[in-house]
Protein backbone atom coordinates (compact mmCIF):
# COMPACT_ATOMS: atom_id res chain seq x y z
CA UNK A 1 0.00 0.00 0.00
CA UNK A 2 0.89 3.67 0.20
CA UNK A 3 2.53 3.31 3.59
CA UNK A 4 4.75 0.42 2.50
CA UNK A 5 5.60 2.42 -0.61
CA UNK A 6 7.19 5.10 1.58
CA UNK A 7 10.05 2.70 2.30
CA UNK A 8 10.67 2.03 -1.38
CA UNK A 9 10.36 5.71 -2.22
CA UNK A 10 12.92 6.61 0.48
CA UNK A 11 15.42 4.12 -0.96
CA UNK A 12 14.81 5.45 -4.48
CA UNK A 13 15.30 9.07 -3.42
CA UNK A 14 18.60 8.40 -1.64
CA UNK A 15 19.87 6.28 -4.52
CA UNK A 16 18.90 8.87 -7.14
CA UNK A 17 20.61 11.61 -5.14
CA UNK A 18 23.92 9.72 -4.95
CA UNK A 19 23.81 8.75 -8.65
CA UNK A 20 23.03 12.35 -9.57
CA UNK A 21 25.99 13.58 -7.54
CA UNK A 22 28.32 11.24 -9.45
CA UNK A 23 27.01 12.53 -12.78
CA UNK A 24 27.37 16.17 -11.76
CA UNK A 25 30.93 15.61 -10.54
CA UNK A 26 31.87 14.21 -13.94
CA UNK A 27 30.13 17.14 -15.66
CA UNK A 28 32.29 19.51 -13.61
CA UNK A 29 35.57 17.71 -14.22
CA UNK A 30 36.46 19.47 -17.54
CA UNK A 31 36.28 22.95 -15.95
CA UNK A 32 38.21 22.11 -12.78
CA UNK A 33 41.77 23.26 -12.20
CA UNK A 34 44.57 20.74 -11.87
CA UNK A 35 45.24 18.52 -9.99
CA UNK A 36 41.57 18.11 -9.07
CA UNK A 37 40.52 17.65 -12.71
CA UNK A 38 42.45 14.39 -13.07
CA UNK A 39 42.03 13.22 -9.48
CA UNK A 40 41.00 9.57 -9.49
CA UNK A 41 39.44 9.89 -6.04
CA UNK A 42 37.28 12.94 -6.85
CA UNK A 43 34.08 10.97 -6.26
CA UNK A 44 35.34 9.71 -2.92
CA UNK A 45 36.34 13.24 -1.93
CA UNK A 46 32.79 14.50 -2.43
CA UNK A 47 30.77 11.43 -1.49
CA UNK A 48 32.61 10.55 1.74
CA UNK A 49 30.59 10.96 4.90
CA UNK A 50 31.08 10.88 8.70
CA UNK A 51 30.06 7.41 9.83
CA UNK A 52 29.44 8.06 13.53
CA UNK A 53 26.94 10.93 13.06
CA UNK A 54 25.11 8.91 10.40
CA UNK A 55 24.80 5.95 12.75
CA UNK A 56 23.47 8.30 15.45
CA UNK A 57 20.89 9.75 13.10
CA UNK A 58 19.90 6.29 11.96
CA UNK A 59 19.28 5.26 15.56
CA UNK A 60 17.13 8.37 16.03
CA UNK A 61 15.10 7.19 13.06
CA UNK A 62 14.69 3.76 14.64
CA UNK A 63 13.58 5.28 17.95
CA UNK A 64 11.07 7.51 16.16
CA UNK A 65 9.25 4.35 15.04
CA UNK A 66 8.34 3.41 18.61
CA UNK A 67 5.67 6.14 19.15
CA UNK A 68 3.97 5.07 15.91
CA UNK A 69 3.43 1.63 17.44
CA UNK A 70 2.43 2.78 20.93
CA UNK A 71 -0.05 5.47 19.92
CA UNK A 72 -3.74 4.55 19.94
CA UNK A 73 -4.16 6.72 16.83
CA UNK A 74 -2.42 4.04 14.79
CA UNK A 75 -5.03 1.41 15.59
CA UNK A 76 -8.54 1.75 14.22
CA UNK A 77 -10.19 0.49 17.41
CA UNK A 78 -7.76 2.44 19.60
CA UNK A 79 -6.47 -0.78 21.17
CA UNK A 80 -2.84 -1.91 20.95
CA UNK A 81 -2.92 -5.59 19.93
CA UNK A 82 0.31 -6.51 21.77
CA UNK A 83 4.00 -6.53 20.84
CA UNK A 84 3.91 -10.05 19.46
CA UNK A 85 1.11 -9.32 17.03
CA UNK A 86 2.32 -9.51 13.38
CA UNK A 87 0.85 -6.10 12.49
CA UNK A 88 2.76 -4.46 15.37
CA UNK A 89 6.03 -6.12 14.41
CA UNK A 90 5.56 -5.17 10.75
CA UNK A 91 4.70 -1.56 11.58
CA UNK A 92 7.69 -1.20 13.89
CA UNK A 93 10.14 -2.80 11.45
CA UNK A 94 8.85 -0.86 8.44
CA UNK A 95 8.87 2.55 10.15
CA UNK A 96 12.24 1.95 11.83
CA UNK A 97 13.87 0.99 8.52
CA UNK A 98 12.18 3.84 6.63
CA UNK A 99 13.29 6.58 9.01
CA UNK A 100 16.74 5.01 9.41
CA UNK A 101 17.16 5.43 5.65
CA UNK A 102 15.53 8.86 5.49
CA UNK A 103 17.54 10.52 8.27
CA UNK A 104 20.81 9.03 7.05
CA UNK A 105 19.95 10.03 3.49
CA UNK A 106 19.20 13.62 4.50
CA UNK A 107 22.46 13.90 6.43
CA UNK A 108 24.39 12.39 3.53
CA UNK A 109 22.81 14.86 1.11
CA UNK A 110 23.80 17.80 3.32
CA UNK A 111 27.38 16.52 3.57
CA UNK A 112 27.56 15.99 -0.20
CA UNK A 113 26.01 19.41 -0.84
CA UNK A 114 28.59 21.14 1.34
CA UNK A 115 31.58 19.38 -0.26
CA UNK A 116 30.10 19.78 -3.74
CA UNK A 117 29.74 23.51 -3.08
CA UNK A 118 33.40 23.79 -2.11
CA UNK A 119 34.47 22.36 -5.47
CA UNK A 120 33.42 25.75 -6.91
CA UNK A 121 36.73 27.11 -5.55
CA UNK A 122 38.53 25.04 -8.21
CA UNK A 123 36.34 25.94 -11.20
CA UNK A 124 38.24 27.80 -13.91
CA UNK A 125 36.31 30.51 -15.76
CA UNK A 126 37.27 33.79 -17.40
CA UNK A 127 33.95 35.61 -17.77
CA UNK A 128 32.25 36.63 -14.52
CA UNK A 129 28.96 36.93 -16.42
CA UNK A 130 29.14 33.41 -17.87
CA UNK A 131 27.38 31.10 -15.44
CA UNK A 132 27.31 28.07 -17.73
CA UNK A 133 30.27 26.47 -15.97
CA UNK A 134 28.23 26.39 -12.76
CA UNK A 135 25.23 24.57 -14.25
CA UNK A 136 26.05 21.28 -12.46
CA UNK A 137 25.69 23.10 -9.15
CA UNK A 138 22.26 24.38 -10.15
CA UNK A 139 21.20 20.90 -11.28
CA UNK A 140 22.36 19.49 -7.96
CA UNK A 141 20.31 22.05 -6.04
CA UNK A 142 17.18 21.49 -8.13
CA UNK A 143 17.50 17.71 -7.95
CA UNK A 144 17.77 17.86 -4.15
CA UNK A 145 14.67 19.97 -3.62
CA UNK A 146 12.65 18.06 -6.22
CA UNK A 147 13.42 14.58 -4.88
CA UNK A 148 12.84 15.41 -1.25
CA UNK A 149 9.69 17.43 -1.82
CA UNK A 150 8.30 14.53 -3.85
CA UNK A 151 9.10 12.33 -0.88
CA UNK A 152 7.28 14.78 1.42
CA UNK A 153 4.22 14.60 -0.83
CA UNK A 154 4.33 10.81 -0.75
CA UNK A 155 4.62 10.78 3.05
CA UNK A 156 1.65 13.17 3.32
CA UNK A 157 -0.48 10.63 1.43
CA UNK A 158 -0.19 8.27 4.39
CA UNK A 159 -2.27 10.64 6.53
CA UNK A 160 -5.66 9.86 5.09
CA UNK A 161 -7.58 8.45 8.03
CA UNK A 162 -7.53 6.57 11.32
CA UNK A 163 -4.76 4.04 11.68
CA UNK A 164 -2.56 5.65 9.03
CA UNK A 165 -0.47 8.27 10.85
CA UNK A 166 -0.14 10.30 14.05
CA UNK A 167 -1.06 13.95 13.45
CA UNK A 168 1.69 15.71 15.50
CA UNK A 169 4.39 13.32 14.25
CA UNK A 170 3.21 13.82 10.68
CA UNK A 171 3.48 17.61 11.04
CA UNK A 172 6.94 17.27 12.61
CA UNK A 173 8.10 14.91 9.88
CA UNK A 174 6.84 17.06 7.00
CA UNK A 175 8.31 20.20 8.58
CA UNK A 176 11.67 18.47 8.98
CA UNK A 177 11.71 17.19 5.40
CA UNK A 178 10.68 20.58 3.98
CA UNK A 179 13.32 22.46 6.00
CA UNK A 180 15.93 19.95 4.95
CA UNK A 181 14.91 20.24 1.27
CA UNK A 182 15.43 24.01 1.46
CA UNK A 183 18.86 23.57 3.03
CA UNK A 184 19.79 20.90 0.47
CA UNK A 185 18.76 23.33 -2.28
CA UNK A 186 20.86 26.22 -0.96
CA UNK A 187 24.05 24.38 0.01
CA UNK A 188 25.31 23.49 -3.50
CA UNK A 189 24.80 27.12 -4.59
CA UNK A 190 26.90 28.75 -1.87
CA UNK A 191 30.23 28.05 -3.56
CA UNK A 192 29.26 29.29 -7.04
CA UNK A 193 27.59 32.37 -5.51
CA UNK A 194 30.78 33.25 -3.66
CA UNK A 195 32.96 32.73 -6.75
CA UNK A 196 30.72 34.88 -8.98
CA UNK A 197 30.48 37.59 -6.32
CA UNK A 198 34.27 37.72 -5.92
CA UNK A 199 34.80 37.74 -9.70
CA UNK A 200 32.35 40.63 -10.18
CA UNK A 201 33.92 42.59 -7.35
CA UNK A 202 37.36 42.07 -8.89
CA UNK A 203 36.02 43.21 -12.26
CA UNK A 204 34.47 46.32 -10.71
CA UNK A 205 37.76 47.08 -8.95
CA UNK A 206 39.63 46.89 -12.26
CA UNK A 207 37.06 49.16 -13.94
CA UNK A 208 37.27 51.71 -11.13
CA UNK A 209 41.07 51.61 -11.28
CA UNK A 210 40.98 52.18 -15.04
CA UNK A 211 38.58 55.11 -14.63
CA UNK A 212 40.79 56.71 -11.99
CA UNK A 213 43.85 56.22 -14.19
CA UNK A 214 42.05 57.90 -17.12
CA UNK A 215 41.01 60.85 -14.98
CA UNK A 216 44.53 61.32 -13.70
Amino acid sequence: GIQAGVLGFAIAVVGASVRGARNEIEALRPVLAQPLRDAADLHQHVLRYPRVPLVGLGLCGVLSAIPTVLSAEMWIDGHHPGWTHPSVLWLLARNALTWWIVLRGMALDLAIGWRFSRIAEHVVFSDSFDRAVFEPFARRALRNVLLWMLFAVWVSLTYVGPGWAIGPLMVLGLTTITSFALAAFLLPLLGPHARLRDAKQAELARVRAAIRATRD
